[in-house]
């Protein structure tokens, strides 16, 4: 479409190449266009187009221009004024017209300081819960928390690891592997976040621990004193007192409450409570609601008001040779069982309950009335060790207090080894007078003989 002559371009004289088809030569007027008659593209006058003026333009011959009035905007006259610069339209009641963009009013809303059409941050951050921010700064890592006035940067000892669950943390050692689980308000609220493999469920559960390993606390301020090794607390205020001890367990509500020992074991409310004296008591065991332990390697089962203890087999204890030395028969028998004074008698409910410092608030009153009005036969264990000391006899059957806070009590199967013992001996006589007897009776045959 295009001739080149010398170094000038110039439309084809011929632009003969649309489509394929010639175009005609004849010289176009001014204003014509080529239009198709069938065979080939020829000059003609463009005049069977028909344009019309949309919405916001004007058409004046064949000059289309923007509506000078732009007065289409929602069906209403837009005013004609010329506007200045920075003005806006604004209604009036009846048109659109240019004006001053001044009574729009702006207010800073909580977090953000406007001064003058600028709007900014707060600098005091001041509004939360409209009261004053510490102006302290945080140190990395470390959340705004109430102390009762402000808000204060602190570190974020909450939610932690475990999903950010509420009252809730995990170790922040750096690892994040979860060798210890928090949950509860305070739960393991001092510990030093390392590798100690703890883990608390309750309010106040192992608060005070630091550095203590492998516990477990559950329960309301159960372990809360720990900073020992190994515990396992399993109810409300389990080894509550627990400092130092180590490898203790205690199920139950209060159980182990005042415990500082190692290796003891409670079972049931209150069990091993010993809420008085000596609590570093080791290797005792408490199975039953209150049952109680006074001494180290001491093993209670039940309270004072149980009535009944058994199974389907007897009781077995050690008895291997093996496992013997230093054997001697120096049992004392007859001599020491004649010396025994047996008796029948009620239990005093009341003077067990305030020897063991049992609060009324665990004692059982229906049980120990029925406890009291068993008669029971035995023997007055003080009066059994003045018995054995008698005959020089130092006799295991006797439990004696290991402290004061320890009492009596009697091994009565022990009594079985001097009660054979006595036996043997009454036998031995009970031997030697038949032959007395048997040696008079021959006499006796022989003296009648002879009258004969």
């Amino acid at each position: 479409g295009l001739d080149l002559t010398g170094t000038t371009f110039s439309l084809n004289s011929g632009i003969d190449n649309l489509t394929d088809v010639d175009v005609s030569t004849n010289a176009p007027a001014n204003g014509q266009v080529l239009k198709w008659d069938g065979t080939n593209w020829i000059p003609g006058n463009d005049n069977d187009t028909n344009y019309n003026a949309g919405t916001g333009l004007d058409l004046t011959g064949t000059t289309f221009s923007l509506n000078s009035g732009i007065d289409n905007l929602t069906d209403v006259d837009v005013s004609t004024n010329a506007p200045t610069n920075g003005q806006t339209l604004k209604w009036d009641g009846n048109n659109w017209v240019p004006a001053d963009d001044n009574n729009t009013i702006y207010t800073a809303g909580t977090g953000l300081d406007l001064t003058g059409n600028t709007f900014s941050l707060n600098s005091s951050i001041d509004n939360l819960t409209d009261v004053d921010v510490s102006t302290n700064a945080p140190v990395n890592g470390q959340v705004f928390k109430w102390n009762g006035t402000n808000w204060i940067p602190s570190d974020d000892t909450g939610a932690q690891i475990l999903n950010d669950l509420a009252d809730a943390k995990s170790d922040n050692d750096g690892t994040q592997n979860g060798s210890s689980v928090f949950i509860g308000i305070n739960a393991g609220a001092n510990d030093d976040e390392t590798d100690n493999r703890n883990t608390s469920i309750g309010y106040n559960a192992l608060q005070a621990n630091v550095n203590g390993q492998d516990n477990f606390a559950g329960g309301h301020q159960a372990l809360y004193s720990n900073t020992g090794n190994n515990n396992t607390a399993a109810g409300k205020n389990a080894l509550f007192s627990n400092t130092s001890g180590n490898g203790n367990t205690a199920v139950g509500s209060y159980t182990l409450t005042s415990n500082n020992g190692n290796n003891n074991t409670a079972v049931g409310q209150g069990a091993f409570f010993n809420l008085f004296g000596n609590t570093a008591y080791d290797n005792s065991t408490a199975i039953g609601a209150t049952a109680n332990v006074n001494a180290s390697n001491q093993v209670r089962i039940g309270n004072n008001s149980v009535n009944s203890i058994g199974g389907y087999a007897n009781w077995t204890n050690v008895s291997d040779m093996r496992f013997k030395k230093d054997i001697k028969e120096n049992v004392v028998g007859l001599e020491f069982i004649k010396k025994l004074r047996p008796v029948t008698y009620h239990l005093d409910m009341d003077a067990i309950a305030k020897f063991n410092h049992i609060p009324d608030s665990l004692r059982l009153p229906k049980s120990e009335r029925l406890k009291a009005a068993e008669l029971q036969s035995g023997f007055i264990a003080q009066e059994v060790e003045q018995a054995a000391l008698s005959v020089g006899y130092d006799f295991h059957g006797v439990d004696k207090p290991k402290n004061e806070n320890d009492h009596y009590g009697l091994r009565y199967a022990e009594f079985v080894v001097p009660l054979v013992k006595a036996v043997q001996e009454q036998q031995d006589i009970l031997d030697g007078l038949q032959k007395q007897i048997d040696k008079i009776k021959k006499q006796i045959k022989i003296l009648l003989n002879k009258e004969k």
